[in-house]
């Protein structure tokens, strides 16, 4: 093959998306293994180089998006796009169109601007896809809360139409009784009375939120739910945990989320420590003891001299030993539960999520017991008694 020809295929080759690159390439390797092998290779080396270049570009053109949008609504972000964003904007909102009008469910029902902002960042169509998905997911949630408050306001009114009426005895929940009924306007003070006891003299929680740069938008929101989770369930414990967020930066992702998923309350009305210090500037490292599944060492039982800590980590995809490196790193003990020493796996990776190791340390702490703290567990992911019989 001649340099000319070489020349002509090279610029045909790099106006073709990934995929066509790949499948021209191995073509052409088939009509000249043989012949050329410099030339082989050198096909190869110009275009790895031309992908990386533009993989590169998109991560570059990403981190621009991310820092213009920082502090700006999404509404205002989107009226002072530059020309290419426009066009790109443009383009997902076709695809949007095409996927409503192809009658599958893959999208929501309606796009908010901060949802168009979230599409922007998407560098492939496949995470654009993903994102539909999550959209999705969320909407319909909203949709049946909404609908089973509706549900349980009309048998309400019902029943007081039927109680007017004469059909139906009134309810005797507020006759005369020599038991005092407990309501939630009393136990509410009652947690916040345990919770502020915890946080001066109760056993440190540490959950380390310094994994953003390892997880997307709505695992972050994932991460966010399962901190409220642990933290209703804490309350509710005889001797609670005092839960301190570490590495928890205002102006980061999940801080931003945690304060939007409050909405009428604030962060300063949970009992908790939020703190943008590292957990190595709060304890000596002697005392730090990191959880991970990836572990080699298991945790024999609860030691109150020690100060554990979760990651705040959510991973839909393979199993990564994040926390296990970042332990290594800054020379911590590190340990896991012993999940094969107690339980049968039956499927699904040995990673728990936040809430559920947050209830198994407290049932241990309260019990010393480690079956009775496994218990929470998903059952789903056990082998059951009845399977082996």
């Amino acid at each position: 093959m001649t340099n000319k020809c070489l020349t002509r295929f090279w610029r045909f080759i790099l106006l073709q998306p990934r995929q066509a690159q790949l499948h021209k390439i191995k073509v052409m390797m088939k009509i000249q293994h043989s012949h050329s092998p410099i030339q082989n290779w050198s096909l190869l080396s110009v275009c790895s180089l031309h992908t990386s270049a533009e993989n590169r570009n998109r991560e570059l053109r990403t981190e621009e998006i991310q820092e213009e949008k920082t502090e700006m609504p999404a509404s205002e972000y989107l009226q002072k796009l530059n020309p290419e964003m426009q066009r790109k904007l443009a383009i997902i909102k076709l695809e949007y169109d095409v996927l409503d009008h192809g009658g599958t469910s893959v999208v929501p029902d309606e796009v908010t601007d901060e949802m168009w902002v979230q599409l922007l960042e998407c560098l492939t169509t496949s995470s654009r896809r993903k994102l539909y998905k999550y959209f999705t997911k969320v909407e319909k949630h909203k949709k049946a809360k909404k609908r089973k408050q509706e549900e349980k306001r009309k048998r309400k009114e019902e029943r007081e139409v039927e109680v007017l009426e004469g059909k139906r005895e009134a309810s005797k929940r507020f006759e005369n009784t020599i038991f005092i009924r407990i309501s939630n306007t009393y136990m509410k003070p009652f947690y916040r009375h345990q919770l502020s006891h915890a946080m001066i003299f109760g056993t440190p929680l540490i959950i380390d939120l310094d994994y953003e740069d390892h997880m997307r938008r709505m695992e972050m929101a994932n991460v966010v739910k399962q901190l409220m989770m642990s933290y209703g369930a804490n309350k509710l414990s005889k001797d609670p945990f005092h839960f301190i967020f570490c590495n928890a930066f205002p102006d980061g992702e999940i801080m931003k989320t945690f304060k939007h998923q409050l909405k009428e309350s604030s962060l300063e009305n949970f009992l908790v420590t939020v703190t943008e210090k590292s957990y190595l500037d709060l304890y000596p490292k002697e005392k730090l003891v990191y959880l991970s599944p990836h572990a080699p060492e298991m945790l024999d039982s609860f030691n109150f001299d020690d100060v554990y800590i979760v990651g705040g980590f959510v991973d839909k995809g393979p199993m990564k030993p994040v926390s296990l490196a970042k332990s290594k790193e800054q020379k911590i003990r590190c340990a896991k539960l012993p999940l094969d020493r107690f339980l049968s796996w039956s499927q699904g990776n040995k990673s728990l999520t936040i809430d559920q190791v947050t209830r198994i340390l407290t049932e241990l702490k309260d019990t010393g017991d480690w079956e009775k703290a496994l218990k929470f567990v998903p059952r789903r992911k056990v082998v059951q008694d009845e399977d082996f019989e």
